[in-house]
């Protein structure tokens, strides 16, 4: 049975699993083959994966009191798998495909928030070192006991800044840094950026240009160019970086009045591992800045979209 426990005194929380997946840290094979590939062996309809993984969870409460904890409605994790069945990672699918996937991915989602699951999030975790299928990527919908403690943190200080500066601060954002420095590529609906303060080498974002609250929102023509613009940024990334592992995060708004957010997507390529300063202080070190990143990975990603589109 998983736990979730919470620090001592801080509100940070850690998933700690069983002890039956150890012999993973003593594996001198990591790799996948067609036969032990874990997708591979879920259901499969119509080229697309999907199944329901149920966890249940207790609250580890080590010298907290109660109140901390009595919040927690929700003691089930409910994860949907969503994947193209061919070996190909998404940032080498079609476009095409990739946009199936999305259009699927946003129907299960839907389907979810109108069972009232309230803290939902969407994430691609490809590669080793990003604790996802070393073969077979999937998008992944969960909805977790808790409220995402970074949704948390990003809805509260947008609601402040648009106190205080009576506009959305993604939207300022946007208009910061289009045409700017750390601009990476535009498409008619949604601009990708490196932010000012990355916490990875080659991190980026990318924001739809309007003021949306949610991925469930975008209509066929949004979808569509998000699958283009997630599939030239994704594969101009895999092709400078040489096939990095990664993290993909949707940062929607929480299926709640109160926390409403402009939706985004995070991208943050695993290339190396935390070092001591950034565990002893809280404070990441990246060694590029995002401008040079922003350089790289734009001439990449125009290069990508030209590919496929047709253009070269």
């Amino acid at each position: 049975m998983k736990e979730l426990r919470k620090d001592y005194f801080l509100e940070e929380f850690v998933l700690v699993s069983p002890d039956d997946d150890i012999d993973q840290y003593f594996s001198t094979n990591n790799k996948s083959s067609d036969d032990s590939c874990s997708i591979c062996k879920l259901d499969t309809s119509d080229n697309v994966i999907k199944t329901e993984v149920l966890s249940f969870f207790e609250l580890e409460n080590s010298h907290m009191e109660t109140k901390n904890v009595s919040n927690i409605e929700q003691k089930t994790q409910k994860t949907i798998y969503i994947a193209d069945k061919s070996h190909k990672k998404i940032n080498k699918l079609s476009i095409s495909k990739l946009f199936k996937l999305l259009k699927t991915t946003q129907s299960v989602y839907t389907d979810m928030i109108s069972t009232d699951m309230k803290n939902l999030q969407i994430i691609i975790n490809s590669g080793q070192y990003a604790g996802g299928n070393s073969v077979h990527n999937s998008i992944e919908i969960s909805n977790f006991p808790i409220p995402p403690p970074v949704l948390v943190a990003e809805i509260n200080s947008s609601k402040q800044t648009l106190l205080d500066l009576g506009i959305c601060p993604m939207c300022r954002i946007i208009n910061l840094e289009t045409g700017g420095p750390r601009q990476i590529i535009s498409t008619v609906n949604f601009f990708a950026f490196c932010p000012w303060a990355s916490t990875y080498s080659f991190e980026f974002w990318i924001y739809p240009k309007s003021h949306q609250l949610s991925f469930s929102s975008l209509n066929v023509q949004e979808l569509e160019d998000l699958a283009q613009i997630l599939r030239s940024t994704l594969g101009g990334m895999d092709n400078i970086l040489k096939n990095p592992s990664y993290s993909l995060v949707f940062h929607n708004s929480l299926n709640d009045p109160d926390g409403e957010l402009h939706w985004h997507i995070e991208i943050y390529p695993k290339l190396i591992p935390k070092n001591g300063f950034e565990n002893g202080f809280g404070i990441y070190v990246n060694t590029i800045s995002p401008e040079k990143s922003a350089e790289i990975l734009g001439k990449a990603s125009r290069k990508e979209l030209a590919s496929l589109v047709g253009v070269i």
